[in-house]
């Protein structure tokens, strides 16, 4: 079996590892679990586009600011959207208030947030 020496790479597949996770955990009814899985998917996935561009990238601060700073390369607010939705699954590890169809419903906008994240860290920033 081959190693991973990329770290682009390994930062995908942690990403996905975490998005089959969270499926793994939404089929078996844990709720929070899915919901955890699903906050470090896009935790992981934001991460890898602040480290590939030089930013910081170790807090929730951090990744905010990395996210502000992505809408302004791409004048869209999108992602932000998208964000909003992963930190309300981070909010549902704890206190959990989402429902079943709730968790449902965020995995496609989590899944196609990573997609693009990931494919942002893979390719130069562009230039306003």
């Amino acid at each position: 079996m081959a190693t991973i020496k990329n770290p682009k790479v390994k930062r995908a597949k942690t990403a996905y590892q975490y998005l089959d996770a969270a499926a793994a955990d939404y089929v078996a009814g844990d709720l929070k679990g899915s919901s955890a899985n699903m906050w470090q998917a896009a935790e992981v996935a934001l991460s890898a586009v602040a480290k590939s561009r030089g930013w910081p990238h170790q807090t929730k601060d951090d990744l905010e600011l990395a996210l502000w700073a992505l809408n302004q390369e791409f004048r869209e607010l999108h992602l932000s959207g998208s964000w909003a939705v992963a930190d309300t699954l981070r909010d549902n590890i704890q206190d959990d208030f989402l429902e079943r169809g709730e968790i449902r419903m965020a995995r496609p906008l989590i899944l196609n947030f990573v997609g693009e994240l990931l494919e942002l860290a893979r390719r130069p920033p562009e230039i306003p």
